[in-house]
């Protein structure tokens, strides 16, 4: 019996709907997998350092030697164990096949479509916003005392040289290298297949529950999405390193200034940078505008059957999305009250 156009076209209709909903089904179930793979990834990194953590505390209250500089350098030390799993996670893919560019990407700016110029003003201007994450901390810190909360957990204060000297060197090379490497490096590259945005969304808010208190997740949830974004726009890991390291030594080299020339000169230190660099980034951002145009700071388009928000609610869905989202809580709990 011949079908009539008219019915033709609605079983035309319905078909292409239900293949658009097949779709949507197979890239939200994607990107659970990947979200639940990427923050498993991130918990065994952790308890992987905790253990080597909980180790060292043994080994020097042994010998005598907890306290004082050494326990800063085997700090120091310890906290490169982070980047093991993900090593051997590496090493697994690319036995597997997988290209190394996937996660420890060094691509030159032609190679992006970025001059030389170019690709120095978007630093510029990204070094900027991440100092300028610094604002809305300041209001949730605001918020924390209104509300008589404890605030983030400060490292303990070290007054001789090689103290100095070691925290400079944990905060300026030990966790940028390692922290990028694991999170701009291995977990953006476990969720970009699933999207451009979606990797730098879901990567930042991993990012921010990692650190395990209010204050800082907001500061790393920002720092977070700037960093992803010059990851992706650059594919080049190695300016997310600088980026991380310069940020973290401006702010260590706080404690330098405050014990040489006391808290108002260490106060006057930090406002004088982030007003410098701030504005430095805002003036590199209008001009790679100016001369560059909006094509610089794009991304590369890539459609899908489901929205970005879609993609992202998968954190919620998997496993390893709620251990971390509980991680990140349960730790956010325990810094307001004042349990460290």
């Amino acid at each position: 019996m011949p079908i009539s156009p008219q019915t033709e076209q609605k079983l035309l209709a319905f078909l292409e709907r239900e293949e658009h909903r097949e779709a949507r089904r197979i890239e939200r179930k994607g990107a659970r997998r990947a979200v639940g793979r990427a923050s498993l990834l991130i918990f065994a990194a952790l308890l992987c350092m905790q253990c080597f953590s909980v180790l060292m505390q043994i080994l020097l209250l042994r010998f005598g030697a907890y306290t004082g500089d050494l326990a800063t350098a085997w700090g120091c030390a310890v906290y490169l164990t982070l980047a093991l799993v993900p090593l051997f996670y590496v090493y697994a893919a690319r036995r597997s096949g997988q290209p190394l560019g996937i996660f420890l990407p060094q691509s030159r700016p032609k190679a992006v479509g970025l001059s030389g110029l170019a690709a120095g003003l978007l630093l510029l201007a990204a070094f900027g916003a991440i100092l300028a994450a610094n604002f809305p901390v300041d209001l949730v810190s605001r918020l924390l005392d209104w509300f008589r909360l404890s605030h983030t957990p400060s490292m303990p204060e070290v007054q001789t040289g090689w103290g100095l000297a070691f925290g400079l060197v944990y905060s300026a090379l030990a966790a940028p290298l390692t922290e990028e490497f694991l999170f701009r490096g291995v977990v953006l590259g476990v969720l970009r297949p699933h999207g451009d945005g979606f990797a730098i969304v879901v990567s930042a808010v991993l990012f921010g529950l990692y650190h395990g208190n209010v204050e800082q997740f907001v500061f790393a949830f920002l720092v977070g999405l700037v960093l992803s974004y010059v990851r992706v726009r650059t594919d080049n890991l190695w300016w997310c390193v600088l980026l991380h390291g310069a940020n973290n030594f401006l702010a260590t080299f706080y404690t330098t200034v405050a014990t040489l020339w006391g808290g108002a000169a260490a106060s006057l230190y930090v406002d004088a940078y982030t007003f410098f660099f701030v504005v430095l980034g805002i003036v590199a951002l209008f001009l790679c505008l100016r001369w560059f145009g909006t094509k610089t700071l794009q991304l590369m388009h890539i459609p899908f059957e489901s929205p970005l928000s879609q993609r992202c609610a998968q954190i919620f869905c998997s496993l390893g999305g709620w251990v971390m989202l509980l991680y990140g809580g349960i730790s956010s709990a325990f810094a307001l009250g004042g349990i460290v």
